[in-house]
């Protein structure tokens, strides 16, 4: 949902995703303002997430692709 909702016209929903997205990126990838080890030893790295779950890579690479040819950029190689 945070990644759909940044298509929508709605300023509000585009700001929720936006929030979402970026309480789920810190919980998942954590931060590196910190010094405690223990979560430091619990956070996963980019190419761990995506071992885990290739499916999401294909959907954000799609999402991606998306955006950019409606923004008449050049699509990132797949």
């Amino acid at each position: 949902m945070a990644i759909k909702g940044f298509s929508s016209n709605d300023w509000g929903i585009r700001n929720s995703a936006l929030m979402l997205f970026s309480s789920l990126t810190k919980r998942t990838f954590g931060s590196n303002k910190t010094a405690d080890q223990t979560s430091v030893k619990n956070q996963m790295n980019i190419v761990e997430f995506f071992t885990r779950a290739p499916q999401l890579l294909d959907f954000f690479m799609k999402e991606i692709n998306n955006f950019l040819k409606e923004s008449n950029s050049k699509p990132i190689i797949s």
